[in-house]
């Protein structure tokens, strides 16, 4: 399979608007990996967040992907199973999974 022209290399983007990062777990390291792209066009993020995956699969702290995520921008959304807003720290967003129905256990 053939990548796109420059997928391969975000070096020689002009621009980049929007990146997802949904990797089961591994988002903190594909943050790092990307954090020239991401402080050189600062494109708006769409990112999984799963403390257990994140766990499980990478022996990392879930706390140190929110504050990275936090500390990216003041503005950030949550995508909520209850439709509720969310003050977005740290605490309150790891709270939030451990209510009823998405404990980490």
């Amino acid at each position: 399979m053939n990548s796109p022209p420059g997928i391969s290399n975000p070096q020689s983007w002009s621009k980049c608007n929007l990146i997802k990062f949904d990797i089961e777990g591994h988002e903190l390291f594909a943050w790092q990996g990307a954090s020239e792209l991401l402080s050189r066009h600062r494109p708006h993020v769409l990112s999984e967040f799963h403390p257990k995956c994140i766990r499980d699969n990478t022996g990392r702290d879930p706390a140190k992907y929110l504050a990275m995520l936090l500390a990216y921008s003041d503005r950030v959304a949550i995508l909520h199973r209850r439709s509720a807003r969310v003050v977005c720290t740290v605490d309150s967003i790891l709270r939030e999974w451990q209510r009823p129905k998405t404990t980490l256990r």
